[in-house]
């Protein structure tokens, strides 16, 4: 079985290589070859010194001739003077990569750690003092830091969100965004420094915003060359299911570079196989325009979350082959690294058994196509709820398919319970698949190959029926809480609906405990730990809600008051 999904794609960017301050600068060329990327990334998340001790030479083995440190490594620029391990890793982790003929951008959040004396009651004012305070800040980070090359800036996930209601300003939000890209530009050009405007937000209209504010600056910075936009292949956090995202070649002539995710945030973690070469191919075709011109891989996510050193380098593979050259097909990506891997007569077996884990991935992880985890992991009540409606395709995708999808897991049925386990069943049939398949080509492995390889997909085998029972004990869990709120109808009694959910509870309960005897209970992805919480968590709504319409019944007869804003509290 293949899963057809919503392909994924990339963003903007604008301006190029590093300028002196007062010149104007081409692109670099490295190639004459069209197919070759100008800005070649991996983006490293992981604050881990032994780590990046290994992975940024691996960077340029892989002909990278950039890296981005963000995340747990550096994530505002304050920190290099807030935080003397955080300056201390930054300045270490560039002076290994310039040693190995890599540039270093740095991320950062604006705005951040605006001083109280530009605030109105708690709200930052966007004036010509703002601006000058923050070109100080950074005067003051490029001194602590002068040998990174660049800046990588994000709006979203600030302290203050610069389109949000915590600044005050006049200005529209894409006006407000504008100016801010504006000022760091320049703060950036008179420091020699690139900057890369990363894109990523949660919500369409503050997409819109962003691609007004590129369109508003354009023809100030386009002949700078110094300002890159960069956005992710989506148009949000990182999902399978999720369209192209719309700003994707919407940038008035600008570059762009492509942000993807290798480190599989929301994709297993890198512990669950996550075989994406042919969204991977599909990302680079749909980003055959001109004004692409760059491609940064996300390659791991946090400490112990990483690509490097598993099965998973086959996607770091087919971003470094079709960052030079867009020609190879999907099967020849898979069979170059299979082979220089495993060896030619083990190829086959390999990439037969590895190409069924992107649908096991993307069965097992999102119900109906709908994001119901927290970054590969169990997620509470609260979250699963909340996530329905804000990481849901919908609000992307104008299809009814998609409304419906997100409608059925906020309104549960029979029928859904039914689609779950189907999903779950069909994940879980490729997931034996991969492993008969590889037991087929056992002879043709070393020994600690196969070891490794069944160990990854027996680990991802079980994950599936963990996440099962935590989408049937969630769904069903929800169905009775509507229905005893009156907000959905069915022939079942609720003492039906009410043993139903506790059946799927105690299953999540039976198979955390399958999970922790073969696996342990510090495994990051269906920890059992979580799940037996969020059990228990269940059960406790389950009994307030059974105790809410028992009282109600013997008071009055009336519909229980129990509502959904109770079960997030």
């Amino acid at each position: 079985m293949r899963l057809t999904v919503c392909l994924a794609p990339c963003l903007l960017v604008l301006g190029l290589g590093s300028v002196a301050t007062g010149q104007v600068v081409s692109p670099p060329t490295e190639s004459a070859d069209k197919d070759v990327m100008t800005y070649r990334v991996w983006q490293f998340l992981d604050s881990d010194w032994d780590y990046l001790q290994r992975a940024i030479p691996r960077a340029r083995e892989d002909d990278m001739n950039r890296i981005q440190l963000g995340q747990k490594i550096i994530n505002h620029a304050h920190s290099l003077y807030k935080s003397p391990e955080t300056l201390e890793l930054v300045r270490k982790a560039t002076r290994l990569a310039h040693q190995h003929g890599l540039k270093v951008d740095i991320w950062t959040h604006e705005l951040a750690d605006v001083p109280a004396r530009l605030k109105t009651n708690g709200r930052i004012v966007l004036n010509d003092a703002l601006w000058a305070w923050l070109r100080d800040k950074y005067a003051r980070v490029f001194r602590l830091v002068p040998d990174v090359d660049g800046l990588v800036l994000t709006c979203a996930e600030s302290q203050a969100n610069i389109y949000s209601d915590r600044v005050i300003s006049d200005l529209p939000s894409d006006a407000r965004i504008a100016k801010l890209m504006a000022v760091m530009a320049d703060i950036c050009r008179e420091h020699d420094k690139m900057l890369f405007v990363r894109t990523f937000v949660y919500m369409p209209d503050e997409l819109e915003a962003m691609r007004r504010a590129v369109a508003t600056i354009a023809d100030a910075v386009r002949d700078k060359g110094n300002v890159v936009v960069m956005s992710k292949c989506v148009p949000h956090d990182w999902s399978p299911f999720y369209p192209y995202s719309p700003a994707l070649g919407d940038t008035v002539g600008l570059p762009q570079v492509v942000e993807i995710d290798l480190g599989e945030e929301y994709t297993g973690l890198s512990h669950f196989l996550h075989g994406e070469v042919s969204y991977i191919h599909a990302v680079f075709n749909r980003c055959r325009k001109p004004t692409i011109i760059g491609a940064v891989a996300r390659v791991d996510r946090d400490r112990g979350n990483r690509a490097l050193g598993t099965p998973n380098e086959v996607n770091l593979h087919a971003f470094k082959r079709l960052a030079h050259d867009r020609s190879p097909t999907v099967d020849q990506l898979w069979t170059e690294w299979a082979e220089k891997r495993y060896g030619r007569e083990a190829a086959p077996y390999v990439i037969d058994a590895l190409k069924a884990t992107y649908d096991v991935t993307n069965l097992a992880f999102y119900p109906l196509e709908n994001c119901m985890q927290n970054h590969s992991g169990l997620c509470d009540w609260k979250y699963a709820l909340s996530h329905i409606t804000l990481a849901t395709p919908a609000k992307w995708i104008a299809s009814p398919r998609q409304e419906l999808a997100r409608d059925e897991l906020l309104h549960p049925t029979w029928i859904t319970l039914t689609k779950i386990n189907a999903e779950k069943d069909a994940a879980r049939r490729l997931a034996e698949a991969s492993l008969t398949i590889l037991d087929r080509g056992r002879g043709h492995l070393r020994p600690e190959d196969y070891r490794e390889l069944r160990r990854y997909l027996e680990f991802g085998r079980d994950v599936v029926e963990v996440c099962r029972y935590q989408n049937l004990a969630f769904e069903a869990t929800l169905r009775y809480l509507n229905r005893v709120q009156g907000v959905d109808i069915g022939h079942e009694t609720l003492e039906e609906l009410r043993l139903e959910a506790l059946k799927y509870v105690d299953s999540l309960d039976r198979s955390a405990d399958v999970m922790e005897n073969r696996h342990g209970h510090e495994t990051r992805l269906g920890n059992p730990v979580d799940a037996h919480k969020y059990a228990a968590e269940m059960r406790q709504l389950i009994k307030k809600a059974s105790s809410g319409k028992a009282n109600d019944k013997k008071r009055t007869g009336a519909v229980s008051s129990f509502n959904r804003n109770e079960a997030e509290n």
